[in-house]
């Protein structure tokens, strides 16, 4: 009684594609949400504030004043 090769090719394919799915699977993580997420590590605060600045523009100019508020303005 021979055997052929066969069986043992079927066995030896079979092995090395569990042993390429094994491969590809991820480590469970330890981490927390918190500890990955972006938004819990930098929060981004928005408030709104309302600025004014009133310039007349009389003759073409402005005047020392007009153009400190608009320094600070800016």
């Amino acid at each position: 009684m021979t055997r052929t090769p066969m069986p043992h090719a079927r066995r030896l394919a079979a092995l090395a594609i569990l042993l390429a799915f094994a491969a590809c699977s991820y480590p469970e993580s330890t981490r927390t949400l918190e500890e990955t997420d972006y938004r819990a590590r930098f929060p981004i605060g928005v408030k709104s504030e309302v600025v004014e600045a009133v310039f007349r523009g009389e003759g073409g100019t402005m005047t020392g004043a007009e153009q400190e508020m608009l320094r600070q303005f800016v």
